[in-house]
């Protein structure tokens, strides 16, 4: 993930197996065009086999090991 407005983000699989693009902007940008842009991106890599949504938040909490997890997973089969 490259994209100058988009300081952080991180991948959550939610228990439905569906995906959540949590993501935190660079001050002052706005959201609209990123999320549409993160959502188009994912869906060409990811087909419609999934639900695909991005939601700003305002920072990603490091694991409890402190380290910054980029894929987190719910999804139980």
């Amino acid at each position: 993930m490259n994209h100058p407005q988009v300081r952080q983000f991180q991948l959550v699989q939610d228990a439905r197996g569906d995906l959540v693009i949590n993501y935190v902007l660079v001050a002052d940008t706005p959201p609209d065009s990123v999320e549409k842009l993160l959502e188009y991106r994912f869906g060409r890599l990811l087909g419609d086999s999934i639900g695909i949504s991005a939601r700003q938040v305002p920072q990603i909490a490091p694991s409890a090991s402190g380290k910054m997890k980029l894929v987190v997973s719910h999804f139980r089969p």
